[in-house]
């Protein structure tokens, strides 16, 4: 849901329906994971027929300082780089190799079914 589409003050969620006209309403100051989430701010809604899904977001001082890695995936390799180890590279070929020879037999056998 777009972040425009509610409010979130004061331990309620205000989602907007019909602007100016309807809106739905839910009070998260007594929930019973309130404690859990206390600090945290509130992240994506997630509104179902029957339900509605709350995410949080934790502040980044919150989370681990783990070491972080760039990836790009290409055709043939997988490549990373990472400050504390520098450049890695993963080779795909064969894995690509295996990948062509099952699509290429499912497409042959596809074809004599018809």
């Amino acid at each position: 849901m777009k972040e425009t589409l509610y409010v979130y003050r004061g331990g309620k969620i205000r989602i907007t329906v019909k602007p100016r006209e309807f809106y739905l309403e839910f009070d998260l100051s007594r929930a019973w994971f309130r404690k859990r989430v206390n600090g945290r701010d509130l992240g994506e809604l997630i509104l179902k027929e029957n339900e509605l899904i709350i995410t949080f977001r934790k502040k980044l001082s919150e989370r681990r300082s783990l070491e972080r890695i760039g990836w790009d995936l290409n055709k043939y390799s997988m490549d990373g780089f990472s400050p504390k180890y520098g450049w890695i590279k993963v080779d795909l070929k064969y894995l690509y190799h295996i990948h062509r020879v099952h699509e290429i037999r499912r497409k042959r056998v596809q074809s004599k079914s018809f």
